[in-house]
């Protein structure tokens, strides 16, 4: 029988933009709070109560940035935790400012089919912590942590916070994984997939 495959072919994002905070990115230092960023809708689904449950012991280690809208259900979940610093959605160009001024990125996500923010940052030479439900690539299966798990998070910050050296190897790492999402490259994967399939239905 015909055996179907599946070809994924990760998505792009503007590599040029988010470079600039490769060039003038400067990671706290040893001593200092772990700056932590998290981007997008600050809701039960992409995982947010498992990154506060995360840092909640973490008082001078750790701080936590969110970026994002609150929907309803999250305001008393919210409350059961000490506060954070928040805005609302941010533009772009807003977004790159906090990216370079933030060490890590955290993306706790329950389910996600990509996520660009996490290939965004990693464009901008940040470190992420990824959720095994995150679609998004990232250099080393290492750097995800498993969903619904408050405990795993809090330990890669910790990591993070005792190691400053790692998190700038892993910022390199990051960067230069992040080249490789640029529009010409999904062009050309996407491009010879679709000549390997004319040629196969051809010869067919």
């Amino acid at each position: 029988p015909q055996v179907r495959r599946a070809v994924v072919i990760p998505l792009w994002t503007d590599v040029d933009l988010w470079k600039a905070c490769v060039e003038s990115r400067v990671f706290s230092q040893a001593g200092r709070p772990l700056r932590v960023l998290y981007a997008g809708a600050v809701s039960l689904r992409k995982g947010v109560p498992y990154l506060l449950e995360a840092v909640e012991p973490l008082m001078s280690e750790v701080e936590l940035t969110l970026v994002g809208g609150v929907p309803p259900e999250m305001e008393p979940v919210l409350k059961r935790y000490r506060t954070h610093n928040h805005l609302p959605y941010v533009p772009k160009s807003e977004l790159m400012r906090l990216f370079c001024a933030h060490d890590v990125l955290v993306m706790p996500t329950l389910g996600d089919s990509f996520g660009f923010v996490t290939v965004e940052a990693m464009a901008s030479g940040m470190p992420v912590i990824a959720s095994q439900n995150a679609g998004a690539p990232v250099p080393d299966e290492g750097w995800r942590v498993p969903p619904h798990d408050a405990e795993v998070i809090r330990l890669r910050l910790l990591a993070y916070h005792a190691d400053r050296a790692m998190l700038r190897h892993h910022g390199e790492m990051a960067a230069a994984f992040g080249q490789g999402f640029r529009p010409e490259e999904y062009r050309r994967k996407a491009g010879a997939l679709f000549a390997q399939m004319l040629a196969g239905s051809k010869s067919s």
